[in-house]
């Protein structure tokens, strides 16, 4: 029985052909997950960011206090509840599909809020969709031309 070996050429033309496949596959993977992170758990608003032109917007140091939420959900409907830097107490209902979110019923008084704390309330109402990015929650309004950037607390 003669058996040839498999020519240089044809080893190389599959191997063209696997490397995309294997890389469309795992960039795939990768983009899912962060797409759809766990989001229950505690966030704090850490920056905005206009996405236009990647502006960045920080939290000022000397803030009495950061703006924290914490988020529970059964992956379809949840709250938060939390606290803003002049100690409000903010809360609402949302509703997830996929990476569309609707928050409902939001709740807070906005008396006394810093600049911080007055463009949370004026963004957390036009929210439209979240995203896991980096280990970091992405919250997106404005007709997803800003976002808020929250890091986990715990």
């Amino acid at each position: 029985m003669n058996v040839k070996p498999c020519s240089p050429k044809f080893s190389t033309l599959k191997l063209l052909y696997l490397i995309p496949i294997f890389l469309l596959l795992s960039l795939s993977s990768c983009q899912k997950e962060d797409l759809l992170g766990e989001l229950t758990g505690t966030w704090q608003l850490d920056k905005y960011k206009w996405l236009i032109t990647g502006a960045v917007g920080k939290e000022n140091k000397d803030l009495p206090r950061s703006i924290i939420l914490e988020f529970e959900d059964d992956g379809i409907t949840g709250t938060y509840i939390g606290q803003t830097p002049a100690n409000n107490d903010c809360t609402a209902n949302y509703t997830l599909e996929d990476t569309d979110i609707t928050f409902k019923d939001i709740k807070g008084n906005t008396n006394e809020e810093p600049e911080w704390g007055k463009k949370f309330w004026r963004s957390i109402n036009t929210v439209e969709s979240w995203r896991i990015k980096n280990g970091k929650l992405w919250l997106f309004h404005t007709g997803e031309r800003e976002a808020m950037i929250f890091k986990r607390v715990n």
